[in-house]
């Protein structure tokens, strides 16, 4: 608009003078109406942005001063609104519907820096979240396994024929984490299993009455001890060979 009323100012200008003088007042109110028109352009410019142009894609920018901006056939914009405060976000999950959860890697505090973290660290989205998964927890081995992993033995675990299905934690700071991550608010769930977790331990522990009653006696307990508000099954995976090795 302003680039109009300017081409249009400069024909009247060359017109005859007589032309000159009876349009000079509609040359003076063309150019009123677009200063009027990016002023008001003007309320849209926040911040830094100093000079419109109501013909750019992105008419507010910022000049380094009035002639700058007017050089470019802008409108200065004298001084620009602040922005308005951004209102405080709602707490609770920012989804609609459904669960939206996430795993946590109790692992995670052995990477190396600036990857290293631990349960502090989910405080910034535990309010996001309805879920945490708190991975991972194993039971131990189906009795007659011999040798025992690493993990089913001191300083991990005590596993033994007698408390075979039983759940157990791996780090020594799982008990704690699982605190930390309850406080936050969400609902922490502990996840079951894992990779390196062997398949064959889960494929025994369903297949009769008597060993899933001794998982799901062991599992009401261990939720109960922890605040926790349920178990997640990740078995890796139904029907797949037999993975002894603990390791990958």
């Amino acid at each position: 608009l302003a680039q109009v009323a300017n081409s249009f100012c400069l024909r009247v200008k060359s017109t005859h003078w007589e032309s000159h003088l009876k349009m000079r007042a509609l040359c003076v109110v063309v150019t009123g109406l677009t200063i009027a028109a990016a002023q008001t352009g003007c309320s849209n410019c926040v911040g830094s942005d100093n000079c419109y142009h109501a013909s750019w894609a992105v008419p507010c920018s910022c000049a380094s001063d009035q002639a700058a901006c007017e050089a470019s056939s802008g409108v200065w914009c004298s001084s620009s609104p602040s922005p308005s405060p951004s209102p405080s976000p709602s707490p609770g999950p920012l989804h609609q519907g459904g669960i939206l959860g996430g795993y946590f890697a109790n692992w995670a505090q052995y990477h190396k820096a600036p990857y290293t973290f631990d349960a502090s660290n989910m405080a910034g989205i535990a309010g996001k979240t309805d879920h945490i998964y708190y991975g991972f927890m194993y039971f131990c081995p189906p009795s007659g396994t011999s040798p025992l992993p690493y993990w089913a033995t001191s300083p991990y675990g005590n596993c033994s024929d007698s408390t075979e299905f039983e759940l157990m934690m791996i780090e020594t700071n799982d008990a704690a984490s699982i605190q930390t991550l309850v406080s936050q608010g969400p609902k922490v769930i502990a996840s079951i299993g894992g990779w390196n977790f062997p398949s064959e331990y889960f494929s025994k522990m369903v297949a009769t009455s008597d060993s899933r009653s001794k998982f799901i006696s062991s599992a009401k307990s261990f939720i109960t001890q922890h605040g926790l508000k349920g178990i997640d099954i990740d078995w890796e995976y139904p029907c797949s060979p037999a993975r002894t090795d603990a390791v990958k």
